[in-house]
């Protein structure tokens, strides 16, 4: 049904989280890791591309988090492409 869709949906999301982030996010990444992948100034949001949190994200200077549909809807809301 519907939500095994969206389940698939998020864990074909979370495969390809590294060129989903570089293509949404307007900046390179300031620092990147065989796990994550940080933007911002300081760092601030944390991008999960590898490792048992692939595919969620964390923007400290805003307080959120999510999975890579949370990502999408960030790129939207902030207009950030």
């Amino acid at each position: 049904g519907l939500r095994a869709k969206a389940i698939e949906l998020k864990a074909e999301l979370a495969a390809r989280m590294e060129p989903l982030a570089l293509a949404l996010l307007p900046e390179p990444p300031t620092t990147k890791t065989r796990h994550e992948l940080r933007f911002g100034a300081k760092g601030a949001l944390a991008v999960r591309i590898a490792g048992p949190k692939r595919g969620s994200f964390c923007d400290y200077a805003a307080g959120a988090k999510g999975d890579a549909l949370a990502v999408l809807e960030a790129a939207v809301e902030h207009n950030y492409n």
